[in-house]
């Protein structure tokens, strides 16, 4: 029989029948609950959640008769369903997966009538998250479809509105707000993310567009090219330089809260290169701030500084007994997280050459991902407000080669690279709108 031992001499691989049962005794400790929750979210790594649903069911029929007395295998099984749908209830999107645990909820409501609220609970925890999660995917379907609107519109009709905001940011308090309301964005975005996501995201068939990771991605990237929009849309060099200053204040604000995303979005956006090529710019600018947060996201060790900071953040919240406070936010540079759980899924073979599955793996795995669930569930009292929630989220932000031709204008080529560039830029633009002038020439053609 397995027993569940601690940490420190778990042995390394196991059996999945193993596994399994260990999965279905019946146990009530803290550790019994990071093996389920380990498990859960390790097992996609080697089987499909169909396939561990069988399995399970399976595991469970052979207990039945095999346990000591007063055991109930069956009740055990709902316990790890109603685990399994609260912690990773995307695995049930799938309608055959669905279709499946609905069946076994009912055969075990039917054959056990004492099981009947607690397999209620199952579904009914599955349906609810069903229903937010539709209505979030029409939010983010109406969001991107804004940002394609929003393509569309001639940057230079937004440019004054888009930069007096940033113009209007004078003291700390206004600086404060913006942070507080990209706070609250953070926090609405990774409130949906699955800790399983980060392990999907790699996958053949993955698609990072359609999941609430990949949702939390492309607002990154949003927030760094809106950085550098509002910078170059600023045609005279006293209004880039205040921008600059009050986005970097912004940033540090948002490390000082525990948003280490949004800082190291705005970071990242300071950083672009069309950006930092504009000398006549920054030479009158001593930034404190931005040294501070450079130091700290040091990529040098593997982003040690920064690791160091956030394991200090996180300790420092154990000891809190309600999130419902200002400094109870704590949004982690996503994409540095991403990047962990990648090394260590393709570093160490899931399924070792005698078929047997590292756990130690899945516990690493599980280590890492794991304090989301905590994070996810802190809230705020920072208020909304609206209208600069909605400049965040929906201004119009250029690409990449629309920044250089409009760093060119604000700052000529000084070297032949630039030059060179800038004749290539300037190509492509023009080769884009002749193909847009023969698509509408075409369209009309097709209308009359």
């Amino acid at each position: 029989e397995l027993f569940f031992r601690s940490k420190s001499n778990m042995e390394e691989s196991l059996q999945q029948e193993a596994l399994l049962r260990h999965l279905l005794l019946k146990r009530t400790s803290t550790a019994e609950d990071e093996y389920t929750y380990t498990f859960l979210l390790g097992s996609r790594l080697f089987q499909s959640p169909d396939e561990i649903l069988n399995k399970l069911c399976t595991a469970c029929h052979a207990m039945t008769s095999t346990i000591e007395p007063g055991f109930d295998a069956k009740q055990r099984l709902v316990m790890v369903l109603h685990d399994w749908v609260q912690h990773f209830p995307t695995d049930f999107k799938n309608k055959q997966t669905r279709a499946s645990l609905s069946e076994v909820v009912e055969q075990l409501q039917n054959q056990d009538e004492n099981l009947s609220e607690l397999c209620s609970q199952v579904m009914g925890s599955l349906s609810q998250h069903t229903v937010v999660q539709e209505s979030y995917e029409r939010q983010l379907s109406d969001s991107d479809l804004e940002h394609e609107l929003q393509k569309t519109v001639n940057y230079r009709k937004s440019r004054d509105a888009m930069i007096s905001v940033l113009l209007a940011i004078r003291d700390a308090t206004d600086v404060n707000e913006m942070a507080q309301q990209m706070c609250i964005i953070e926090m609405e975005f990774l409130k949906h993310v699955g800790a399983d996501e980060f392990l999907q995201m790699f996958a053949a068939d993955a698609s990072q567009s359609k999941t609430n990771l990949g949702a939390c991605v492309r607002w990154f990237n949003r927030l760094s090219r809106l950085v550098g929009t509002i910078i170059l849309m600023c045609r005279k060099r006293k209004h880039a330089r205040h921008v600059i200053t009050m986005f970097a204040r912004i940033a540090n604000r948002c490390f000082e809260l525990s948003n280490f995303n949004s800082a190291m979005a705005i970071l990242s956006g300071l950083s672009l290169g069309s950006v930092t090529r504009l000398k006549k710019t920054w030479n009158k600018l001593k930034l404190s701030e931005l040294h501070q947060l450079q130091n700290a996201f040091d990529p040098t060790n593997n982003f040690q500084q920064y690791r160091s900071i956030h394991s200090s953040r996180v300790k420092a919240l154990h000891p809190m007994t309600s999130f419902d406070d200002d400094e109870g936010v704590m949004v982690p540079f996503l994409v540095l997280l991403v990047k962990d759980v990648y090394f260590l899924n393709h570093a160490i073979p899931t399924v070792q050459s005698d078929g047997t599955i590292n756990f130690e793996k899945l516990r690493k795995l599980a280590e890492i991902l794991r304090p989301l669930e905590s994070w996810k569930k802190m809230s705020s009292s920072y208020p909304k407000k609206d209208e600069l929630h909605s400049f965040l989220l929906h201004s119009p932000v250029l690409e990449d080669s629309d920044l250089y031709l409009l760093s060119y204008k604000r700052e000529a080529p000084t070297n032949r690279f630039e030059k060179q560039q800038l004749k290539t830029l300037k190509f492509a633009q023009e080769m884009k709108k002749r193909q847009e002038t023969m698509a509408s020439k075409s369209l009309r053609r097709k209308t009359f």
